[in-house]
């Protein structure tokens, strides 16, 4: 519970962002592990053996025979025993059972999506030996001798609270009905220039989402549970995703906090970079006073890639960069930012593959590993370095010139830059690897282009495009 938890107003702090994605991982190991396990939805997640159902029914005849308990209130006793057996943990496991098929929310809470993963895979029961018995750990009584299971924070509770709070618990499915409403526009087509439909479908739209989003499980399961993003085919015939925790994150940090973000994240995996990106917005979500005017503008933005173009309207093209990748339409200037960055890490492989000269030096491995040379871009913040160990095959890394670090003997030594790729032969290395590299180095270098961000996900999809194309 602690492990996410950051300092108030301390969003900022790469801290509690990496202390979020070590929250995720745990998460995804945990529900890799649960899948492989789970053999159909009539599987049993409670413990069966319970022996302390057996223990209480001794007791309460123990309470009768030595008069402390009346056999009236034991009766009484037992049939509420019966009924948390018989009753109350069959349907209990059949909520988990429903839970772990639609999955849980990421708008849920994490220690109870935690719980929920635990009896799945049976790590909440650790029986102990008590003279000879095997006794769960799962079950107990409490002061008058009524059944307890543990709860999701690890304390005992009454079965019929977890019943509620598991009923209660919400689930990736909440995401459908505002899913298919978003669909139904989405998929429409308006000629350009054409007005008469198209406003009748904006409020049809607007009217629908903000009625399913009366139902908070329904409104925050489709803004987070909903990781990928919708693509929409935009005025101008481009394919855009549009994401809300992108879309949340670029209104709501500075840009200083969105490189702590950038940077924090780009260590992980897609998965966990996902499952984190779903936790911290979650946080920033529920102390926001002006949530309800950020959905408003996520919503019509969905509104505004559907806007049939005028007739008249002259599109900006831009300049294509080597491997043909353009953008259309007016460019902001974080997306200008973007291009450029593609431009030059283009470039900078090309250049390396052709043996082209720069500034007078030849940019092939030999020559550059003979003279100590490396290739400098981005302003001097990244390098291109040849791969001593591999003829022919060099990595992005981050340009330390300068900086040194003091060895255990306290002698000062150059520092060696963090690696924002792997090796790789920019000649002999196919089109899905130099998507992998691209994909990698535009994501960790300073300034680089946001994991999910739209002109990120266009170019990844333009360039697995040319693969298709050639295939």
């Amino acid at each position: 519970g602690q492990a996410y938890a950051p300092v108030k107003g301390q969003y900022d702090l790469s801290g509690f962002i990496n202390g979020v994605a070590a929250v995720a991982q745990g998460f995804i190991k945990r529900e890799e592990v649960a899948k492989k396990r789970k053999k159909d939805s009539e599987e049993v997640y409670l413990p069966t053996d319970n022996t302390v159902v057996a223990g209480i029914v001794q007791g309460y005849q123990a309470n009768v025979a030595d008069g402390t308990m009346t056999l009236s209130q034991a009766k009484f006793n037992l049939k509420q025993l019966e009924y948390d057996q018989n009753n109350t943990l069959p349907k209990i496991n059949a909520l988990v059972t429903d839970l772990v098929n639609k999955g849980v929310s990421n708008y849920g809470n994490e220690i109870d999506a935690s719980y929920i993963q635990g009896l799945q895979l049976g790590v909440l029961d650790n029986p102990i030996n008590v003279n000879g018995v095997q006794v769960s750990t799962f079950y107990s009584v409490d002061a008058n001798n009524k059944l307890l299971v543990m709860g999701p924070e690890g304390e005992y509770i009454r079965p019929n609270l977890l019943k509620g709070m598991l009923a209660n618990t919400p689930t990736i499915k909440d995401r459908d009905p505002a899913n298919a409403v978003i669909t139904s526009f989405i998929k429409g087509t308006y000629i350009d220039g054409e007005n008469s439909k198209f406003p009748a479908a904006v409020n049809s739209f607007v009217n629908s989402i903000n009625s399913v989003m009366e139902n908070e499980n329904a409104k925050f399961s489709f803004l987070l549970d909903n990781p990928k993003g919708h693509q929409i085919t935009d005025k101008l015939g481009e394919v855009q995703t549009i994401k809300w925790t992108e879309y949340y994150l670029q209104e709501g940090l500075d840009e200083y906090q969105k490189e702590v973000f950038r940077v924090a994240m780009s260590s992980y995996n897609d998965e966990t970079r996902e499952k984190a990106t779903a936790i911290i917005v979650k946080k920033l979500m529920k102390e926001d006073k002006n949530l309800n005017s950020d959905i408003d503008g996520y919503i019509n933005k969905f509104v505004t890639h559907k806007t049939p173009k005028d007739v008249s309207e002259t599109v900006p093209i831009s300049k294509p960069t080597l491997s043909g990748f353009v953008i259309k339409g007016k460019m902001t200037k974080s997306e200008k930012q973007d291009l450029n960055i593609i431009k030059e890490i283009e470039t900078s492989i090309d250049d390396l593959a052709a043996g082209v000269t720069d500034s007078g030096k030849k940019l092939n491995w030999k020559s550059m590993i003979e003279k100590g040379t490396t290739h400098v871009l981005m302003g001097g913040a990244v390098l291109l370095t040849p791969d001593p160990t591999r003829p022919g095959a060099f990595y992005f890394e981050k340009n330390m010139k300068g900086a040194t670090t003091e060895d255990q003997y306290g002698e000062s030594k150059p520092s060696k830059g963090a690696k924002y790729s792997k090796s790789f032969n920019p000649k002999t290395q196919s089109e899905e690897g130099r998507i992998e590299i691209l994909k990698s180095v535009l994501q960790d270098v300073p300034g680089g282009l946001s994991f999910g961000s739209t002109i990120y996900e266009n170019y990844i999809d333009y360039r697995k495009s040319i693969i298709s194309t050639k295939n």
